[in-house]
């Protein structure tokens, strides 16, 4: 199914479910990240009316996902601090052995 969202916003989150991320904004790398496991989201559809959408499961860890995209945060702003640094090292590494390219 395609979703077109418009200004989408979490209104309500509830329980919480722990996966393995990734994203094309850092690609290669894998990190499990917790996320609410239902989320409510309020959105404008294409004629500008509003809406809300429940999600859970998959669903809603991607809506969180892309939603944090709108917002200027990743995946990895998501870790403990630790595993965050372990992982910039690994990507600047990465970069400058050239296997890496920076896209996003």
């Amino acid at each position: 199914m395609i979703y077109k969202l418009i200004n989408p916003e979490i209104i309500s989150e509830a329980g919480e479910q722990l996966g393995e991320e990734g994203c094309l904004s850092v690609p290669g790398e894998y990190e499990n990240v917790r996320r609410a496991d239902q989320v409510t989201l309020k959105a404008m559809n294409l004629d500008g009316d509003t809406y809300t959408i429940e999600a859970e499961g998959f669903l809603a860890r991607v809506f969180q996902h892309e939603i944090d995209h709108l917002n200027g945060i990743l995946f990895i702003d998501k870790l403990p601090s630790y595993k965050k640094d372990t992982l910039k090292k690994s990507i600047k590494r990465r970069i400058q052995e050239g296997d890496y390219t920076v896209t996003g």
